[in-house]
């Protein structure tokens, strides 16, 4: 450590005597403290097989969204389901014309509260101490790039300055006080009143209902209410502006090319293939039997839904990526492309009477024309 402190020394010496350069300190950045901004919580929106249930029930309707894995993570820039924090959206609307009374503590659920689901957002101890051990890593060569080669030659190293740079700290307040501000809120829903916020649990159980409790403000009756959750299946549907027997041989077509999917039967008049993709290999199996079904709209329009069970049954399940389903939905759409759109008319210029040109004479016959020679 001595002799490495001398050659620093000697270094810097030369460094600002011999090239008449002296040496620039390098700025505080290096080591200043500096905040992680992290984007406010967003509202959700319903994505193409999440877990949505609806009831309603003596003019209250309750609508519970379970996010899937992806969902949550653009939500809450976070991978919650990963460290075992399910965020559902619950909104609750009173169209009775009385008032209920709601509290998180009558939701049938593992309930956690904001800020230990906050706590679980930020990131893991083992991932902040090796964020230091690698600025403790560059943390010299950047000095000594900044404060001694890029002074006395025309080099820069940008990339040594920015590893070099201290890692921001995660502000804990702010991110607790932004779920605590997307929580729902305990309190009377009046007439006509909305509710609405998330509520943090455990993975849920998919197939399972989920019991809520209001309670009348007037009569001190409870209303129960089940919301059911969908199963363990995932779901996607299409519709497509094409007759029937275009686009059932489309999905016929377009499920024989994938090379991970067999066709195991297929019904034209009921409108349903069936597939399997997977394989199986004495005790340890993949096998997958997924259901497309084709359904008659109208003439010229057809819905295509395909169902799939998930590997899982609980809510983690939803939101895992499908390479061969979403390819068998991109390949169809190129088999079945929606109809150009009609480009719209432009208007006519309305003419003012000023405007209006004058009407020419209209030609006057030859015979009533009188002749000159008698």
């Amino acid at each position: 450590m001595r002799h490495l402190l001398l050659s620093l020394s000697l270094l810097l010496g030369l460094s600002s005597f011999g090239c008449y350069t002296p040496v620039r300190w390098p700025r505080r950045t290096l080591w200043a403290p500096s905040v992680e901004a992290r984007s406010p919580i967003q509202s959700p929106q319903a994505a193409a097989g999440s877990a949505v249930s609806r009831i309603e029930q003596d003019g209250v309707s309750v609508l519970l969204d379970v996010l899937d894995r992806r969902r949550a993570q653009e939500l809450f820039h976070a991978d919650l389901l990963g460290r075992g924090v399910q965020p559902i959206s619950l909104a609750i609307r009173n169209g009775s014309g009385q008032t209920y009374r709601f509290s998180k503590a009558d939701v049938a659920l593992p309930l956690m509260p904001s800020a230990q689901a906050a706590q679980r957002s930020l990131p893991h101890p083992a991932v902040r101490v090796a964020r230091l051990i690698k600025w403790g890593f560059f943390f010299f060569p950047g000095l000594v790039m900044q404060s001694i080669v890029e002074p006395t030659t025309t080099l820069d190293f940008p990339v040594f300055e920015e590893t070099a740079k201290r890692p921001p700290r995660v502000d804990r307040q702010a991110i607790t006080a932004d779920f605590r501000q997307q929580e729902i809120a305990d309190g009377a829903i009046g007439p006509d009143g909305t509710q609405t916020g998330f509520v943090f649990a455990r993975p849920l159980r998919m197939g399972q209902a989920i019991s809520l409790r209001l309670i009348n403000a007037a009569t001190q009756q409870p209303l129960m209410l089940r919301v059911p959750m969908p199963p363990p299946v995932y779901a996607q549907q299409r519709d497509y502006a094409h007759p029937y027997e275009k686009a059932w041989g489309a999905v016929v077509s377009t499920a024989s090319a994938i090379k991970a999917w067999r066709v195991a039967s297929a019904d034209r008049d009921q409108g349903i293939l069936v597939v399997r993709k997977g394989v199986w290999a004495w005790r340890w199996s993949t096998l997958t039997e997924m259901t497309i079904s084709v359904e008659r709209l109208g003439e010229r329009r057809t819905r295509v839904t395909l169902r799939s069970p998930l590997r899982g049954s609980t809510s983690l399940a939803y939101g895992a990526r499908a390479p061969s389903i979403e390819r068998f939905f991109e390949e169809l759409e190129l088999l079945l492309p929606p109809p150009p759109r009609a480009l719209p008319k432009k208007p006519q210029a309305q003419t003012t009477p000023s405007q209006e040109k004058p009407a020419l004479p209209s030609p006057v016959p030859e015979s009533a024309v009188p002749s000159s020679v008698p």
